[in-house]
């Protein structure tokens, strides 16, 4: 659905691309996974299989090259078999730039398939397709479990961890913080308040701690401001751009070593929508681009030490860039405005970018830095900033309701 407007991909790929921290990776994945073939023998396959064509790959194939991408692969492990996922990955190494697999994910969310399905017979599986995977790419590494949540399926992270896991590489899990499958009333039902207070990072943690303590690397591959597919009302307002950057620097201090967020062009969760002309820019995506943004170039999480009042809803933090310079994050998720005091030991006047919209639960007239997402992929508009100057190494910012700053200072 994508491919319709590839050039103009690739282009917002780049807006969200986190500078000097190696390559994107692009998860290919999740329910479709566990449809999807590769059937060049022409076998009988389920009704509701997606086969993949030649073409396909080679487009894809385009897009990794062109766009500088790795791959996550999620491999069909419920309606498949070992040696039919051995003759896609086949497929993949001989058409794909060489070394852009990053990974071979084994099934999506098996605590879903039913029918008595297992830890125990997850893990069986696994040894199975990385027996016959591994004959055809020895040099990737194989992930799992994929469970629905890191938090309510801790015993399958288990099982796949404390077992035999020499041919584990690693390990991964989902987890969002709202699900909109919960009725209402119910603890994790999606508001917009809710969004702007979750914060599910404490239940990640465990799984980070797991994985490293096993040798390996977590992966949180699959992540979003409310599963189901996202909740209208919610999900498409500003309060997930105010959300998401906030959220990842939290689970990146977990220790974490990676996150992929999902997204699905029909679903109302997803940072993008596609029209007639292009793409259409959601709230969450200009959360995302504020991350990037402020992660880049390659940024170092640094401590902050906050003195607000009990009352306040101010998230700070701040990174250390390629050069020195330090970027700070001031998110206000309350309804009224704040006069924040920044001490960075700096003579050199700050920049300040904005993140605003209307409200919390707008959604549309989100800018950041004064502009705004074209349906080409290009950011349309004057940038607009704003310059503070420095007393005696102290920043004096406004940060409105409801919105974020970005502060760029040189040391």
């Amino acid at each position: 659905m994508y491919e319709q407007f590839l050039p103009s991909f690739e282009r917002i790929l780049g807006l969200l691309k986190v500078g000097d921290d190696g390559p994107q990776v692009l998860r290919v994945g999740g329910n479709s996974a566990d449809l999807t073939f590769w059937n060049p023998q022409g076998m009988r396959l389920p009704r509701d299989a997606y086969v993949l064509s030649s073409q396909w790959f080679s487009q894809f194939a385009t897009l990794i090259l062109q766009s500088r991408l790795r791959v996550l692969l999620d491999l069909n492990l419920k309606t498949s078999t070992a040696s039919q996922a051995r003759g896609l990955v086949k497929e993949a190494l001989a058409r794909f730039p060489a070394g852009s697999i990053a990974g071979l994910e084994f099934g999506n969310e098996p605590d879903q398939y039913g029918g008595g399905y297992s830890p125990a017979r997850y893990v069986q599986a696994f040894k199975a397709y990385a027996h016959a995977v591994g004959k055809t790419a020895p040099s990737v590494p194989f992930l799992g479990p994929a469970v629905t949540s890191t938090d309510n399926n801790f015993n399958w992270l288990q099982a796949v961890a404390t077992g035999d896991r020499s041919q584990l590489g690693v390990l991964d899990g989902h987890e969002y913080p709202l699900a909109a499958c919960e009725n209402p009333g119910d603890p994790g039902y999606p508001t917009v308040e809710k969004s702007l207070i979750s914060g599910y990072a404490a239940s990640v943690k465990p799984a980070v701690v797991l994985a490293h303590r096993a040798h390996r690397p977590f992966r949180l591959d699959e992540t979003n401001s409310v599963t189901c597919g996202g909740s209208p009302g919610v999900s498409d307002t500003f309060a997930t751009a105010l959300w998401a950057p906030d959220a990842l620097f939290s689970l990146l201090r977990t220790g974490l070593d990676a996150v992929n967020f999902h997204i699905r062009p029909t679903k109302i969760n997803g940072p993008l929508a596609l029209g007639t002309g292009g793409f259409i820019a959601r709230p969450l995506f200009y959360g995302l681009l504020l991350f990037a943004r402020m992660a880049s170039p390659g940024g170092q999480l640094l401590r902050v030490s906050q003195t607000v009042p009990p009352s306040s809803r101010l998230s700070a933090w701040a990174v250390k860039v390629t050069g020195g310079a330090i970027h700070v994050l001031l998110i206000n998720k309350a309804s009224s405005a704040l006069t924040v005091r920044l001490r960075l030991r700096s003579r050199s006047a700050a920049v300040v970018e904005r993140l605003l919209a209307p409200s919390a639960r707008a959604a549309d007239g989100v800018t950041f830095g004064g502009q705004k997402l074209g349906a080409d992929g290009i950011m349309k508009g004057m940038p607009v900033s704003e310059m503070v100057a420095s007393h005696g190494g102290s920043y004096q910012v406004k940060v409105g309701p409801t919105s974020a700053v970005l502060v760029e200072v040189q040391r």
